[in-house]
């Protein structure tokens, strides 16, 4: 089967849609994980967080399949995606929201008692970083799951960093980086590098491959 290529544009605008779609699902997850005007107390915060972190990885990885499938339709290839693998990451969701949640719960508890009232306030940029990381990561890493079914000969993945001024060097180097579909990038996965990482990557066939260097805006 040929996978037909696309333009330079429709390239730059398939990854501009996933883009959006990573900040829909980061969007998600701080509203799913900010605490209330009635937070709860210290005791239970870890509690109260972990089941909200992992509903927000779910969320961000049912987004990045969402994406995955629409850009492997815009090449004639019609994707089903690894439910197997995809299944597998619930094991995953667990531990991470586990440790997330009890660092967070530590920060939190020495914030109440630094100045009960202003609690909130003052981890209110953990929850934050939270919320991006975790929905990036699970954004990015249930899109490479759910290329287990993929013809691996015949599509690439490229790396896709937001370039700006708070790009790391990590991350901007490997703008553009391509690989076999079911390859790891040499730095690592996009949306893992870092915490607030907001790295993707783009599906392309081979035929597009000489389009992609560079294409972020």
């Amino acid at each position: 089967m040929r996978l037909q290529a696309r333009t330079r544009e429709q390239l730059e605008n398939q990854a501009e849609q996933n883009r959006q779609a990573l900040l829909t699902a980061e969007a998600a997850a701080l509203v799913a994980l900010k605490l209330t005007r009635n937070p709860p107390a210290p005791s239970s915060v870890a509690a109260f967080l972990q089941p909200r972190v992992i509903a927000a990885r779910q969320n961000a990885r049912a987004i990045g399949v969402a994406r995955l499938v629409a850009e492997s339709n815009s090449v004639g290839f019609f994707l089903l995606p690894d439910y197997a693998a995809l299944a597998g990451e619930a094991v995953r969701d667990w531990a991470r929201a586990s440790r997330v949640a009890k660092s967070f719960a530590t920060r939190y508890r020495a914030a109440v008692a630094a100045d009960s009232a202003t609690a909130v306030k003052k981890t209110a940029g953990a929850i934050q970083r939270i919320a991006a990381t975790e929905s990036s990561e699970a954004f990015s890493a249930g899109r490479a799951k759910a290329l287990g079914l993929a013809p691996k000969t015949q599509l690439l993945r490229a790396w896709d960093a937001a370039l700006d001024r708070r790009t790391c060097p990590t991350c901007s180097a490997a703008d553009g980086t391509i690989v076999g579909v079911n390859e790891p990038f040499p730095s690592g996965e996009p949306g893992a590098v870092h915490p607030y990482c907001r790295c993707s990557w783009t599906l392309l066939t081979f035929d597009e491959s000489g389009l992609i260097a560079p294409i972020s805006p």
